[in-house]
């Protein structure tokens, strides 16, 4: 996947929401010309994940391809991924463009700020008070 762009909606790093992400997928499954047979057999022969064999059904792959705004799981687009051959260079691409398709619906209103982000004193938040020998049995109950 060395020129992602030269699809349209193939790249992976403009994917925001749900149903983009979808149309990237279904850009990748076609750009490499697999049916989803081949995308079976080839995710059959992937080494098992969490004890258990790999397979992509149609009726998965029917769900993950579909234009629906509900994000695939993460299994599942991983194991697309490697039956479509995405190399490891491409994959931290593809696996941000998942990221930030399944939190899609946590978008911030406007104005909002992250806990990380927000600087204390500016919502109100006091530093504690300070008490010079306080003993332990002082403190109130």
């Amino acid at each position: 996947m060395s020129q992602p762009s030269s699809m349209p909606g193939m790249d992976p790093s403009t994917v925001v929401t749900p149903r983009q992400l979808r149309s990237c997928l279904r850009a990748l499954r076609e750009r490499r010309g697999l049916s989803y047979a081949e995308l079976d057999d080839r995710a059959g022969k992937l080494a098992p994940f969490q004890d258990r064999t790999r397979r992509l059904p149609a009726s998965t792959l029917s769900d993950l391809l579909a234009d629906k705004d509900i994000t695939p799981s993460k299994d599942v687009v991983l194991t697309f991924l490697a039956a479509c051959s995405v190399s490891r260079d491409d994959l931290p691409q593809w696996l941000a463009a998942w990221e930030r398709a399944s939190t899609a619906d946590l978008a911030m209103p406007e104005g909002a700020v992250r806990v990380s982000d927000a600087r204390p004193r500016l919502l109100g938040v006091h530093a504690s008070i300070q008490v010079d020998d306080c003993v332990a049995d002082d403190q109130p109950d």
